[in-house]
């Protein structure tokens, strides 16, 4: 296989079988990333109450806003990828994508690999 793909696009494809025959919803793509929207909820809440310590008292709401935004921007995304996900899962070539991902998995460290 002589197409390059960069960790990202690799990525993207991994997901793409993943989901494969699956039926998607916002719920389950929320549920997919629970642990970088919790991470994100920790990180602007540790923000926030420094912020609030250093005696700026309106950065909790405003920082609150910014994950919220956030949030929705991902729901709007999730919606339409939802939607448009039967349609795509018919027209890719599955073969294809399959073999990129092979080509470009690094082999599991085994004991004679090491």
């Amino acid at each position: 296989m002589d197409t390059l793909l960069n960790p990202r696009n690799l990525g993207t494809l991994e997901i793409y079988l993943k989901w494969r025959g699956q039926k998607l919803s916002v719920g389950r793509l929320l549920l997919a990333n629970l642990r970088l929207y919790v991470m994100l909820t920790c990180g602007f809440s540790a923000l926030g109450a420094a912020y609030y310590w250093l005696l700026w008292t309106g950065a909790p709401a405003l920082l609150a806003t910014a994950l919220a935004t956030t949030l929705l921007r991902d729901i709007g995304y999730f919606y339409r990828t939802a939607r448009a996900w039967p349609d795509l899962e018919r027209v890719m070539n599955w073969p294809q994508i399959e073999a990129i991902v092979a080509a470009h998995r690094r082999p599991a460290l085994t004991p004679q690999s090491r």
